[in-house]
């Protein structure tokens, strides 16, 4: 019961507001227009390139290994080098993407990803091959990957679903074409074709580039901006003349990443159950192909339809879980950990394989699985935290997905070493990861059922 002397209420509102997360705050509405689709093409051509050319390096692996004579550890390590920096380099490329949008930043990707294709016919040695085929394709495919995927979040809200799994679905059909093409130019015309074709297709993502738009921003309202913010963006204009070098770099590090994300742990739970995924997901397309051939002796260019094989159930996949994301009873978090498991359950399975056909269901199984978890990343994010902030998370998810690559596939390479050149080993203990990166997925929900309850206590605080 309230009396005359009690406090005003709207200073009680406006205390709590203040209390509350940035992600509590409500976002202006997307305008959803024609132009969205054309994004979708682009991006869908874009994961074709980057993902496909990705995902075919297993059918260059034995070559590069016999062309530099080094270790299973060492070639694996340099597609490690190659997803870890295009993952790692998140944050940096969140940056770019601020700062000059999505068309230039992905046109620069493009570039330098053919120029490190095409400088890696130059090298001579395995670490000369990290450095080219690594670090700068992988950078040209981290400035493609990241602009790509956020213009599609930004074009669509009711059906955001839908057209981030169209859009990503592009990374099956790239990874069907690919493989097998890229086996055929090895048998027919060498390595250093190969390469030159892989630049080629690197190239042409300018064309793709090309086509990415931000739309028209929506008004925001002046709350959305922290005072804090404001006073912290003045300041360090002020100051940046007498910042030393490691300074600048920290006040870029507070700019560019919002690292109250980290105090969501749902969020958190979401990074560490991918790294553990991101640890495991490339091994099984790396090692698939010559996996088949030395267990069971078929050709190697039969062996490369086995990545291809999975990379139309990875269309399907993908398709499939967003089109029931946009469900209501749809829970992505959950569905991501389902088929994390699936994922993992599969690959510890695979051992028992020995013939073409049971190869070719594993990879189907693995296939559809890896794609629907792709598709519903952003899906499980935009879950978590607000709209406006998808672009940092998705920054520093990507690097901690980097981090765990640079372990995964050298850490593959090991164990197959350490067994004398058997696969079994290795497909059991990365099945295991996944198996564990799915059931930390499926904390997620309840955490945030917490949340919700949290902020529901604090409402009838303010209400009493």
């Amino acid at each position: 019961m309230s009396s005359v002397n009690d406090p005003p209420i709207e200073p009680v509102a406006r205390k709590v507001t203040k209390v509350n997360s940035d992600q509590d705050r409500p976002t202006p509405a997307i305008k959803e227009s024609p132009y969205g689709w054309v994004i979708v093409a682009s991006v869908f051509m874009i994961h074709v390139i980057v993902d496909g050319l990705t995902n075919s390096f297993g059918e260059l692996y034995a070559v590069t290994k016999e062309r530099f004579q080094t270790t299973d550890t060492l070639t694996a390590a340099v597609l490690s080098v190659q997803i870890g920096v295009t993952y790692g380099c998140g944050p940096l490329v969140n940056f770019l993407y601020e700062k000059f949008g999505a068309q230039a930043v992905a046109l620069a990707g493009a570039l330098l990803a053919a120029a490190g294709f095409g400088l890696s016919l130059l090298t001579t040695t395995i670490w000369e091959m990290m450095l080219t085929y690594g670090v700068l394709t992988g950078l040209g495919f981290g400035l493609m990957y990241l602009p790509a995927i956020m213009s599609v979040t930004s074009w669509f809200e009711n059906r955001r679903a839908l057209a981030t799994s169209i859009a990503v679905s592009g990374s099956g059909v790239g990874t069907f074409a690919l493989n097998p093409l890229t086996a055929l130019i090895l048998e027919h015309y060498g390595f250093s074709t190969s390469l030159l074709f892989r630049g080629g297709i690197a190239l042409g993502g300018i064309f793709f580039a090309l086509l990415l738009q931000r739309p028209a921003a929506p008004p925001v309202p002046a709350e959305a901006v922290p005072i804090h913010r404001t006073v912290s963006v003045v300041h360090s204009q002020h100051n940046r003349r007498f910042c030393t070098a490691a300074n600048k770099i920290w006040i870029w590090l507070k700019s560019s990443v919002d690292w109250k994300l980290l105090t969501c742990w749902a969020f958190v739970i979401y990074c560490v159950s991918s790294f553990f995924g991101g640890f495991a997901a490339f091994v099984p397309n790396v090692y698939q192909s010559d996996r088949a051939v030395a267990e069971s002796g078929m050709e190697q260019l039969d062996a490369s339809w086995l990545v291809s094989i999975g990379g139309i159930t990875n269309i399907l996949g993908r398709l499939v879980a967003g089109l029931i994301s946009d469900r209501k009873w749809a829970g992505n978090a959950v569905m991501s950990g389902l088929y994390c498991l699936l994922a993992g359950v599969a690959t510890c399975l695979s051992v028992l394989c020995s013939t073409f056909a049971g190869y070719a269901i594993y990879a189907s199984v693995f296939g559809w699985a890896a794609g629907a978890i792709v598709a519903l990343q952003t899906l499980v994010l935009t879950d978590i935290i607000s709209i406006d902030k998808i672009s940092n998370a998705f920054g520093i998810l990507l690097f901690v997905q980097g981090a765990a690559v640079f372990v995964g596939p050298p850490f593959a390479g090991y164990l197959i070493e350490l067994t004398n050149g058997k696969y079994p080993v290795c497909f059991i203990v990365f099945g295991a990861i996944m198996v564990f990166s799915g059931l930390l997925l499926l904390v997620i929900p309840f955490l945030n059922c917490c949340r919700k309850r949290s902020k529901s206590f604090q409402v009838e605080d303010v209400a009493i």
